[in-house]
């Protein structure tokens, strides 16, 4: 690839990363004031497939084959009825109710 083609891909590269980040700020400042209308709360999991580790056989040194099993982490999403903003979670926290018994 001759030099001048070179140059002018990492010259158009410098100008699109200006420009991202000039989209992203302009972005940022939309979202920050906004007053967000935070729609339904939707139950998203990330499923983790379980899979199979197979033996090592390496002299006396060897690792018998063994089953990692699957596993799904809760994670929640919602998004913004006005700007659109999506945020996600997967943290929670406790809740304690009280009600009477009879």
């Amino acid at each position: 690839m001759p030099k001048s083609q070179a140059e002018a891909l990492r010259n158009r590269r410098a100008d699109l990363k200006r420009q991202l980040r000039s989209v992203d700020a302009e972005l940022e400042a939309i979202e920050r004031s906004c007053d967000h209308d935070w729609g339904a709360v939707v139950f998203d999991p990330v499923i983790h497939r379980g899979y199979r580790v197979e033996a090592v056989e390496a002299g006396s040194d060897s690792t018998p084959a063994y089953d990692v099993p699957g596993r799904q982490e809760s994670r929640w999403r919602r998004r913004c009825r006005k700007c659109g903003r999506v945020e996600e979670t997967k943290q929670t926290e406790e809740e304690v109710v009280k009600k009477p018994r009879w």
